[in-house]
């Protein structure tokens, strides 16, 4: 934890290089003072919190509705044959970006509100967890599975207590991907023409009028909610999938 630190100094070192020995221009690069002084300035403020409740609504609402591609991609690997009838169809739409696809969903939803932005996120993360699903089924030990069918183990049994089990650090892995895919979906969908709130529009609010210190602090507001996010779950990977890579 104590190298983590080190790379934490180096870019404050980079920062204040920059700012007093470079004098890089204040619009691009706020001093330390005016950075500190947005920063107590914006986390003290409601209009954070509200930034921060929308963002996170979209998030989890779009993440969540992706966790049916848990039982779908659990279903295809176990049955192969479904899953040839539709491989074409998944690495089609896995090769598009999420956010190409988002004035598709502006006409289907309309530009206001949060439907079009948490169907990007649905898009997104749900075919990232069916592809890890579907890998963390079909890459289960043989043998273990055979030691299943000889202790006479049903059908069900094999699928609960073998295969879901081998599945479930892959399907975690993609977990991480589509939480940090979301967030990023999130924040791009929201500075787009319409948005009303969310940590995105704050960003780009801030741009717009050259206030870069209320940009930046926004900016590491986003960064610490993702890398919270990565690290929540995995310490929960940690603490109850401790058979993974066994």
């Amino acid at each position: 934890m104590r190298l983590a630190w080190i790379g934490i100094l180096l870019i404050v070192a980079f920062w204040l290089t920059a700012v007093y020995i470079f004098h890089i221009d204040p619009i691009i690069l706020p001093t330390p003072r005016t950075f500190g002084e947005s920063l107590i300035e914006t986390i003290t403020s409601i209009t954070l919190l509200k930034d921060l409740a929308a963002t996170l609504y979209r998030l989890f609402l779009g993440f969540g509705i992706s966790l049916i591609a848990v039982p779908i991609g659990l279903i295809m690997g176990y049955y192969p044959k479904i899953y040839n009838a539709f491989e074409v169809v998944i690495d089609f739409f896995r090769s598009i970006p999420s956010v190409a696809l988002y004035p598709v969903f502006i006409w289907l939803y309309g530009i206001s509100g949060s439907k079009a932005k948490i169907a990007v996120v649905v898009f997104g993360c749900s075919l990232i967890i069916l592809i890890n699903t579907l890998s963390g089924v079909m890459n289960c030990h043989k043998d273990r599975i055979m030691v299943a069918k000889t202790m006479r183990f049903s059908n069900f049994q094999i699928f609960t207590k073998v295969i879901f089990l081998e599945a479930l650090p892959q399907i975690f892995v993609g977990f991480r991907v589509s939480i940090s895919l979301a967030l990023i979906v999130v924040v791009v969908t929201e500075m787009f023409i319409g948005s009303t709130s969310g940590l995105g529009k704050s960003i780009y609010d801030a741009q717009q009028i050259l206030h870069s210190a209320r940009m930046w602090t926004s900016i590491l507001v986003t960064g610490l909610l993702g890398y919270s996010l990565n690290k929540g779950l995995m310490w929960f990977e940690k603490r109850y999938i401790h058979w993974a890579g066994k």
